[in-house]
């Protein structure tokens, strides 16, 4: 077919397709999905395209290809092209797109979708443009110059890289050298990457000899190359006859006017030439003796404030160089000790810089991504560039990997439970189900609840249902199961049960004592003060804690912290028994025990159900699972019982779980007669003997999690709707729990409960996750996350000048994990003396590439030594383009010393 019947056609079929959708009765009405055909992700080389194409086939609702379906191919982001953009289904219904690759490495993503036919859902493919594996430099120009020693040279030594395809090839790092470096000759940068022309240059400051100076050049980074030689002559004295004798202001700025004195300075404006770092300058006025010029704003390099070779050329003929101060157009961040400044405009973490001081300083400095935006390039670079260079080459940039150490990440995964399994399937069902809570309001003269209103009496039978399956997937069909259990205890605020068919070793008529008075008096208590009464949806007043081996049975065998509770939200559902009945468009759950309840393992000594569980461990864990379960419960309740929401508000699961591991701690603390705010050390935390036990027992773990999290913060997303469970679950709440420690601190050392029963409800509108935080604190996001990363890189170091707000006062966690380290007992799980090391970087030309995920945060320290050189540093995608604003990146930099 020509071109132009093939333009005629598709011209016609994309007409049909779009015309009036009540009168179309071409193939696009029987279009019903599009199948990918091609890989979703793909890698290609600079220049190169893609082989085989993207392609998709359309099908109708029998799975059957349908032909002549104008499909759309967009390229949502990232460097590349596409053609066609609008391709036809053939007879086999595929329809499909080349991509080509750009002159820059990076991401791009590509949606393919039906513009005629919007019910059938796109499709996203990612193509990866990798930099050439070979790349020819030529000589652009600078080459064979000559000037007098000490001066830099006019005109930049520049090289064009090129792919074997001949394309241009963008962001190749190239590393520069003088060969005999006599007399001091120095490059303006030892390592650059080339722009999106394929072209990168340096300039060179001649020694104090009159010699010939060779300078060489190759690509690095894995990338083959030739190898260019430029040279250069230094001679003895300015041979010249223009005269170039001062220049004011000193220093100069970037993009502001200055004013060249001499002689010999042509008086046409068109015949003075002034380079000023290699880079030609504007020239606004011009006489013999005198230049008026605007000094370039160098918008194309990152570079501190330096000193820079200005010279003039007249009719062509060059004057002698002078070097003169230049101060960056950026603003130079000059901190005070203890002082923290937050970066977030793209355009400025594309450049930012650091001044230079007579004495040493140090900085901490965090890098962040504060939303989740769909297609957005994870991979950047943060590039520094010193104001002198060191004597050797930083051959291209470093790749950061984000890992834990081998004994911890060994321990994480044994150490991560059933819970998030079982609690994600639970909400799941519910919201598939669009089933309704029981509310108090439910409890009437015409309906009994499944579980009597009036409390039982000890030794009392009652049953109960448990909708876990051995897949730790919850069911409200699975009614399989029916617990009988035998009432122990009753309290003025708990029940205790124990299923009857508990290993004979279990806990004696003393532990229950014991048990009741410790969730009565001392759990129940503290987690309805901070967090809130339970809805109380049976109308018994109490919630009930069912000790039962089918907790024991959920946990994996050589699971080092076996599953000690769980709370289930399917037990806060309409179960369709009796009078108890769903509302239209919505179904029961049958497996609901409509009840506040709360299952806990029980002792195992010989694991005739699961991993063995001791009697001592089982009464320390189960203290602790009440506590975390409790929240649990609170918060499900005051949301969807006593809100008048759907289960589809329960709070997401990165929240939810750090106000439980906070239930913990504020429990722990409680009964150990430790007050928050006063910065405990180890020492203080473990003064006794019983306060060792309940530090154990209550506060170990939370900070395991809080280590697992600052060894790999940049590893792995902390706010996320359903738990991740492994290494990545215990992270996340590790993360959220000392997040909200800091900010009960701040925001309400003196009643806590003020600021965590609000959030745990989600205010009036029910709010989840960050919009709940944000409007709990009235900040934003991107404003706590700053902060937050600013506290955990500098606390407790000992700044004195450093606000409040920076700091966290119940613990002094740099004195725990110090101890923890050392301690013979614990050093297996706590392997550093503190787990956050943030990457080192000089006052030195170097990069570093890592990935950016949603949520996380990349640490960075830059120390000096005896004096602090100028500094200017660059956070932009690998490939030279500014980070996109959607993925929220930000930087916060805090001076130490």
């Amino acid at each position: 077919m020509t071109g132009r019947w093939l333009r005629l056609a598709l011209l016609t079929a994309f007409a049909a397709a779009c015309g009036d959708a009540a009168e179309s009765t071409g193939p696009e009405a029987s279009a019903a999905a599009m199948v990918a055909i091609s890989l979703a992700a793909d890698t290609v080389a600079i220049g190169e395209t893609i082989d085989p194409p993207i392609a998709v086939r359309v099908e109708n609702p029998g799975g059957v290809p349908v032909e002549g379906i104008p499909v759309r191919f967009a390229l949502v982001s990232g460097p590349g092209e596409l053609f066609p953009t609008l391709a036809v289904s053939n007879l086999d219904g595929i329809a499909e797109a080349t991509f080509r690759a750009g002159s820059t490495p990076g991401e791009s993503l590509v949606r393919v979708d039906i513009p005629s036919a919007t019910q059938v859902a796109g499709l996203d493919f990612v193509v990866v443009t990798e930099p050439a594996g070979s790349v020819e430099l030529t000589v652009v120009g600078g080459d064979a110059q000559q000037a007098e020693i000490g001066s830099q040279l006019p005109i930049p030594f520049e090289v064009r890289a090129s792919a074997p395809s001949g394309v241009a090839a963008g962001g190749i790092t190239l590393a520069w050298s003088v060969i005999g470096s006599r007399g001091g000759a120095r490059l303006t940068a030892d390592t650059t990457s080339t722009d999106s022309d394929g072209v990168s240059r340096v300039l060179l400051t001649l020694g104090r000899e009159a010699v010939e100076h060779a300078v060489t050049v190759f690509a690095v980074g894995g990338i083959e190359s030739d190898t260019v030689r430029f040279t250069a002559v230094a001679t003895e004295t300015f041979l010249g006859n223009i005269a170039l004798d001062s220049v004011r202001p000193s220093p100069l700025l970037s993009g502001a006017e200055a004013t060249l004195f001499g002689a010999g300075f042509a008086a046409a404006l068109e015949g003075n030439e002034v380079r000023i770092e290699g880079e030609a300058a504007e020239v606004l006025e011009a006489s013999p003796t005198r230049l008026r010029i605007v000094v370039p704003e160098f918008a194309a390099s990152c570079l501190p404030e330096r000193d820079v070779g200005v010279r003039v050329l007249a009719g062509g003929e060059p004057s002698n160089g002078r070097l003169e101060r230049l101060r960056p157009g950026q603003e130079i961040l000059d901190l005070a000790i203890g002082e923290v400044r937050t970066l977030r405009d793209p355009v400025d973490l594309a450049c930012w810089q650091l001044g230079s001081a007579a004495e040493p300083r140090e900085y901490r400095i965090a890098v962040q991504s504060t939303r989740d935006a769909t297609g957005v390039s994870p991979v950047v670079r943060l590039a520094t560039r010193a104001e002198t260079e060191p004597m050797e080459a930083r051959l291209g940039a470093a790749r950061m990997e984000a890992s834990l150490e081998p004994d911890q990440a060994r321990l994480a995964q044994v150490y991560a439970s059933a819970e998030s399994r079982i609690v994600t399937t639970a909400r799941r069902e519910l919201v598939s189900r669009r089933a309704v809570p029981v509310r108090p309001a439910m409890l009437d003269s015409t309906r009994q609840p499944s579980v009597a209103a009036t409390a039982p009496a000890a030794g009392d039978s009652v049953r109960y249902r448990f909708a876990v399956g051995n897949d730790l997937a919850a069911s409200c069909t699975d009614t399989s199961q029916v617990i009988r259990g035998v009432v122990r205890e009753v309290r003025a605020n708990v029940i205790l049960v124990e299923d009857v068919r508990a290993p004979a070793e279990g806990f004696t008529a003393e532990d229950w004592t014991g048990l009741a008075e410790d969730l009565d008096r001392i759990v129940f208590p503290i987690d309805t003060l901070h967090f809130g009464a339970p809805a109380d949806i049976d109308g018994n007043g109490r919630v009930v804690f069912l000790f039962t081996p089918e907790v024991n049975r959920l946990s994996e065998p050589g699971t080092a912290r076996p599953l000690a509770g769980i709370a289930l939200p399917l037990d806060l559902a309409v179960s369709g028994r009796g009078d108890s009945r769903p509302g239209p468009g919505s179904e029961a759950c049958p497996a609901s025990n409509e009840a506040e309840l709360i299952y806990l393992a029980v002792p195992d000594p010989d694991g005739e159900v699961g991993e063995p569980v001791q009697r001592p461990r089982a009464l320390v864990e189960s203290r602790k699972a009440a506590a975390h379960q409790l929240q649990h419960l609170i918060n499900a309740g005051r949301r969807v019982s006593l809100g008048g929401t759907g289960f589809g508000q329960l709070e997401e699961a990165w929240l939810d779980e750090g106000l439980s591991h906070l239930a913990e701690e504020v429990v722990g603390l409680n009964a150990a007669g430790l007050g928050v705010g006063a910065n405990l050390t180890y020492g203080q935390a473990t003064a006794s003997r019983e306060a060792l036990e309940l530090f154990n027992a209550y506060q170990l773990d939370n900070f395991y999690r809080l280590g697992l999290y600052m060894s790999g913060p940049q590893a792995s997303s902390v706010v996320v709707t359903d738990d991740p469970a492994g290494v990545s679950g215990l992270q996340m709440r590790g993360f959220a729990w000392y997040l909200l420690r800091w900010l009960v601190d701040r925001e309400s050392r003196a009643d806590p409960g003020a600021f965590l029963r609000p959030l745990v409800a989600g205010g009036r509108n029910h709010l989840r996750g960050l919009e709940n935080l944000e409007s709990t604190t009235g900040r934003t996001w991107e404003e706590l996350s700053a902060e937050f990363a600013a506290m955990l890189a500098s606390d407790d170091l000992g700044i004195a000048e450093l606000e409040e707000r920076y700091t966290a006062g119940t613990w002094d966690v740099r004195d725990l994990f110090a101890n923890l380290s050392q301690n013979p007992l614990t050093r297996d799980r706590f392997v550093a003396e503190f787990p956050l090391s943030p990457r080192p970087i000089g006052f030195e030309t170097t990069a570093v590439d890592f990935d950016v995920r949603p949520y996380t945060t990349a640490y960075f320290e830059i120390r000096s030594s005896v004096d602090t050189p100028a500094l200017a540093l660059s956070l932009v995608k690998r490939g030279g383009d500014l980070v996109e604003e959607s993925s929220g990146p930000q930087i916060t930099i805090v001076r130490t010393r």
